[in-house]
C-alpha cells in the first residue's frame, strides 16, 4: 500500500459504482505518490451488503416497540397496583402522599 493521500477534498463514494468526488477549489498539485494514493483508494472492496431487508428492519423495529409498550404497561400496572394496595392499607396517609399525583 503506498503513502496516505497529502491532498485534502477526496472522498469515495460508493453509491452505486465505487467513484472518486473531489471538493478542491483553486490549484492542486498532484504527484505520483498521490496518484498511487488514489489508486488505493479505489482498489479497496465496497461497502458490505445490507444485512436485513427493509422489510426486516421494519419487523424488527415494530417487535421493539410492541415489546417497549408491552414494559411500559406492565410497569404503568404494577406502580396502580402498588398504589392500590397502599391505599387500602393506609387511606389517610395514601390521601396525604398521593394527593400531589392526581
Amino acid at each position: 500500500m503506498s503513502k496516505p493521500l497529502k491532498i485534502s477534498g477526496v472522498a469515495r463514494v460508493d453509491d452505486p459504482n465505487p467513484r472518486l468526488r473531489f471538493e478542491w477549489s483553486g490549484i492542486v498539485f498532484i504527484d505520483a505518490e498521490d496518484l498511487a494514493a488514489l489508486n488505493d483508494l479505489m482498489a479497496l472492496p465496497g461497502p458490505p451488503p445490507p444485512r436485513f431487508t427493509r422489510e426486516e428492519m421494519d419487523g424488527h423495529a415494530a417487535e421493539f416497540y410492541a415489546k417497549r409498550d408491552a414494559a411500559t404497561k406492565a410497569a404503568a400496572d404494577a406502580r396502580a397496583a402498588e398504589i392500590a394496595t397502599f391505599r387500602a392499607q393506609f387511606p389517610t396517609l395514601a390521601d396525604e402522599l398521593l394527593a400531589s399525583e392526581e
